[in-house]
C-alpha cells in the first residue's frame, strides 16, 4: 500500500491473523495512508460492528451478501474522493512550491533593498568625506598660492579625513567577505554621564 497506493481499500472485518477494523486503525494512523478511503465489508449485521468499522476510520460499511451494484457504485465514489484528495494534494504542493518561490524571490528584493540602503549611507558618508578633503585641499592651496606654508589644522583636517575613508573601506571590505567581525559591547549609561 505505500509503494503503490490504490485508489480504494476493501476489507473484511472477520480476516484470518489480523482482522479489517486493526488494518483500518493501522491505516489511518499513518500519514502516507491517512486519507485512503476504507470501504469495510462484513457478515455481521449488527449497529455496533457498523460504528465501530466507522469509529475505526472506514469511510463505508457494507454488509454480506453484497450486491454488486452497490458495491460498484460505493467504491465508485470512493474512487471519486480519492482522485479529490490527491488532487488537493497536488494543489497544495504546487501552491508551497509557489510558496517557497516568492520568498526566495521576496529575500531577493530585501537583500536588494538592504543594499541600496548601505550603497545610499556609504555614498552620502562618501560625499561629507570628499567635501572635507576639497575644503582641507582648497585652503592648502590658497597657502601655497600666498607664498605661505600650509596651516598644520588644515593638514590636520586632511589627514583625519583620509583616515576616515580607509577606515570606512575596510569596514566595507569586511562587510563584503562575510567573515565575523568582534562584536563590541558598549554601555550606553557611561557614555551619556
Amino acid at each position: 500500500i505505500l509503494a503503490d497506493p490504490p485508489d480504494v481499500v476493501l476489507l473484511d472485518v472477520m480476516m484470518p491473523d489480523l482482522d479489517g477494523l486493526a488494518i483500518c486503525r493501522a491505516l489511518r494512523a499513518r500519514e502516507g495512508t491517512r486519507r485512503l478511503p476504507i470501504l469495510i465489508v462484513t457478515a455481521l449485521d449488527d449497529r455496533a460492528q457498523v460504528v465501530e468499522g466507522l469509529s475505526a476510520g472506514a469511510d463505508d460499511y457494507l454488509t454480506k451478501p453484497v450486491n454488486g451494484p452497490e458495491l460498484r457504485a460505493r467504491v465508485g465514489n470512493l474512487v471519486r474522493i480519492s482522485s479529490y484528495y490527491r488532487l488537493l494534494d497536488n494543489q497544495r504542493a504546487e501552491a508551497l512550491a509557489k510558496l517557497e518561490q516568492l520568498k526566495d524571490q521576496l529575500l531577493k528584493v530585501d537583500r536588494l533593498a538592504s543594499l541600496g540602503t548601505f550603497a545610499a549611507g556609504v555614498g552620502h558618508e562618501l560625499g561629507n568625506i570628499a567635501t572635507v578633503l576639497v575644503a582641507s585641499l582648497d585652503f592648502i592651496k590658497l597657502s601655497i598660492d600666498a607664498g605661505r606654508v600650509p596651516e598644520r589644522k588644515d593638514l590636520a583636517h586632511l589627514e583625519r579625513a583620509t583616515q576616515h575613508v580607509i577606515q570606512h573601506s575596510r569596514a566595507m571590505m569586511q562587510l563584503c567577505s562575510g567573515r565575523a567581525t568582534a562584536v563590541q559591547r558598549l554601555e550606553l549609561a557611561a557614555q551619556l554621564l
